[in-house]
This record gives C-alpha cells, structure tokens and sequence, in this order.
C-alpha cells in the first residue's frame, strides 16, 4: 500500500483554474519533509505546475499517456498501466506518496492506505474545477492536529487517515 499528500478546501476542492488557491508554508513545509528521499508519484498536468521540474532529492514518476516524449532526464515516465505494477513492485521496499492530481488520486485509491491530508477552512467561495476521491468507510481517521491553525490568515489542520 502506498500514501498520498493533499491539501483540500470545502466539497473536497484541490485546485481552480488558476491553481491551488492559498499558500500554506507549514504545509509546504511538511510535504517536503515527508516526502524528502522516497517516491512522488503525479500525473502530467501536476508536474507541469512544477514547470516540469522533478522535485529535487526524490525519485520522480510522472503517470502520462505520451510515454514517449520524455521531457526531464530526471523523471521516470509511465502509463498509468506501468505505474501499478512498479507500486506492486516496490511498495515494500520504498515509501510511495501520490502527489496529485485528481485523476491520479481516483485510480490509485485502491492502492492507498494513508492519506496525508490537510484541511483548508476558507471563508472565500472558490470555483474548484478539481476534486479528492470522496472518503469512504474503508477509511477512518487515525489523528488530527489541533483544528483551526492559521498561517497568513488561513485556519487549516492536519488530518492523517487510514484504510481501515
């Protein structure tokens, strides 16, 4: 089983048209510290909010359809197809977080055992136009830091949830 890291606001909202919509350093913070020496795994459009930069001192694996066109020497490029089997294969011996986006969330849920999440209380009313995989009962909450942390005027909180 692998992990994943996301930052959600209200109905489960993870980006608008103009990308993620609040600046969390804390959350930055702890996203690198997590995810530092072990395997992100996102999708195309993800990686190309990161102007198709591999995230330094990681193993990088950007999920596309065009396997072909390698853009970075750096980043390992496969279809979804190929992304499960390298998770079947090494999930035992590398730590494995999916970092986005929606659609990669939604076709590895049944992969994920842990979800990192972070929780945006926003008074602003956002037009996501990308949401997380709704939470089911094969999941449960394992703990939450203290509700209502703020960082430049935005109350968020750590929530870690595990499949039950």
């Amino acid at each position: 089983m692998i992990e994943c890291i996301v930052a959600v606001g209200k109905g489960g909202g993870i980006e608008t048209a103009q990308g993620i919509p609040w600046h969390i350093p804390a959350d930055l913070k702890r996203f690198k510290d997590m995810t530092i020496g072990h395997v992100v795994i996102m999708g195309r459009k993800t990686f190309a909010t990161l102007n198709d930069t591999p995230l330094p001192r990681r193993t990088n694996i950007v999920v596309t359809k065009s396997t072909t066109e390698k853009k970075h020497p750096n980043v390992l490029y496969m279809s979804l197809e190929q992304c499960k089997a390298y998770i079947n294969e090494t999930y035992t011996t590398q730590r494995i977080f999916v970092i986005g986006g929606e659609q990669l969330y939604a076709a590895l849920e049944v992969f994920i055992s842990t979800i990192h999440m972070t929780e945006v209380f926003h008074s602003e009313e956002y037009s996501f136009n990308t949401h997380f995989f709704p939470i089911s009962s094969r999941y449960h909450i394992a703990d939450v830091s203290a509700t209502n942390v703020k960082d430049d005027d935005i109350s968020y909180r750590f929530v870690r949830i595990v499949r039950a």
